[in-house]
């Protein structure tokens, strides 16, 4: 494998889109229902441009991507980030969601946030289970936020203190 993080770029716009929009139409993994168009995905861009929006090549090939931004956007709150991450369907279970979420890390401590925050939806397990690895608590549940696919969702909020 020769996969690698590097930060995305403009021209990384349609491969995002297309696996973010994977997750819409086939998962309760994106909170979204109906598909995200270009627009969309340069404002989600660009909303995390300036904290962190990697993305993972492979010889050219999109295979995730994931955002790092202010949980808040109020300065009191900046020291807290909220991060998020989406795989190619082809591409989970090969170590990438942790290259990722690693990567992401990394900058949260540059940035000198000492807390990540995720949103997941109850019915998304392996996503819960993923950050349980890495150290996140469940620090709140909001009960039925979310309706897709004519099924009610909770929203998990996660917690990961940087100095644990």
């Amino acid at each position: 494998m020769t996969a690698m993080i590097r930060n995305g770029r403009t021209d990384d716009l349609p491969f995002v889109r297309d696996i973010f929009n994977h997750y819409v139409n086939d998962s309760l993994a994106a909170f979204w229902t109906m598909p995200m168009d270009d627009d969309r995905i340069r404002m989600m861009f660009e909303a995390c441009r300036n904290w962190a929006f990697h993305v993972i090549d492979d010889d050219g090939a999109v295979l995730g991507f994931g955002m790092l931004k202010p949980w808040i956007p109020h300065d009191a709150c900046r020291r807290t980030g909220e991060c998020g991450y989406f795989l190619h369907p082809g591409a989970t279970g090969r170590g990438l969601g942790t290259m990722l979420f690693e990567s992401l890390l990394a900058q949260a401590v540059a940035l000198q946030m000492d807390g990540l925050v995720v949103k997941i939806s109850s019915e998304n397990t392996g996503s819960i289970r993923f950050h349980e690895r890495f150290g996140f608590v469940e620090c709140g549940r909001i009960q039925r936020a979310g309706r897709k696919f004519d099924r009610d969702f909770d929203i998990v909020l996660m917690q990961k203190f940087l100095d644990d």
